[in-house]
């Protein structure tokens, strides 16, 4: 995105952004998420939550084709933080993941992630099909 169209989308608060499923352009993203973001707990929390949506939409969404797009709309205003991430997989029952024991002692990382989002955002959920999903944070300085 180019620094001028940046600009013009911070005067509105929200944003739009589309990746190429690449752990790279998660990556990069990071950084831009972090510029965006006001400076408070709460802002970090949801971009650790944010950045792992991404990811599991870039991953297990889009299998990892560059071809195939991570769609982001961002909204900041004053007192909260909203964003839309949406991929072009088939989906998943994420309800089902969410009932799954959180086992922190466990190996294996995967499902972390959305259990940790769940518990960070006031707000977590993904539509019916289970490839968009929508998180809301409060902000509190």
């Amino acid at each position: 995105m180019e620094n001028k169209e940046l600009e013009s989308q911070k005067k509105t608060g929200k944003f739009h952004f589309e990746l190429e499923s690449r752990k790279k352009a998660v990556c990069r993203f990071q950084a831009v998420i972090y510029k965006l973001l006001p400076n408070s707990i709460s802002s970090d929390i949801f971009a650790m939550a944010l950045h792992e949506i991404i990811a599991n939409a870039a991953e297990h969404g889009n299998q990892m084709e560059a071809d195939k797009k991570v769609i982001i709309e961002l909204k900041i205003t004053k007192d909260s933080l909203a964003a839309e991430v949406k991929d072009q997989g088939r989906g998943f029952d994420w309800q089902k993941r969410l009932r799954q024991e959180f086992d922190i002692s466990g190996d294996s990382e995967r499902g972390r992630g959305i259990m940790m989002t769940a518990r960070g955002c006031d707000e977590f959920y993904y539509n019916q099909a289970g490839n968009k999903a929508y998180l809301l944070k409060t902000i509190d300085f």
